[in-house]
């Protein structure tokens, strides 16, 4: 039986990964997008004509989605930084409250 630990640092370090995924997916793939381009060594035939009148449109939604994702990626990051951050108050209350109970014996 394999056996999970739990820290606070874990989700925290976890949180900050995600977070940190989420600026990288973005500027990597606009790099990579932005670099495309529709050039011919003779010319634009008349499909290409077409396609490079598509590309600035398709270009538009993928920055909307990738903003999007981005920002669930973050909102996620925080959120499992968060969960840490109360997991160790719920910790540091529990052992308080042992102490006392300790006390009394």
């Amino acid at each position: 039986m394999s056996e999970k630990i739990f820290s606070p640092e874990s989700w925290r370090s976890a949180g900050g990964a995600v977070d940190d995924a989420g600026g990288d997916v973005t500027s990597r793939l606009v790099s990579r997008l932005g670099s495309v381009q529709i050039t011919g060594q003779e010319g634009l035939t008349l499909l290409d004509e077409l396609v490079a009148g598509i590309v600035p449109a398709v270009m538009d939604a993928v920055n909307g989605a990738l903003a999007d994702m981005s920002t669930g990626l973050r909102d996620e990051g925080a959120a499992l930084v968060e969960t840490g951050n109360a997991y160790a108050a719920i910790e540091e209350a529990a052992a308080e409250v042992a102490g006392h109970m300790n006390e009394g014996f």
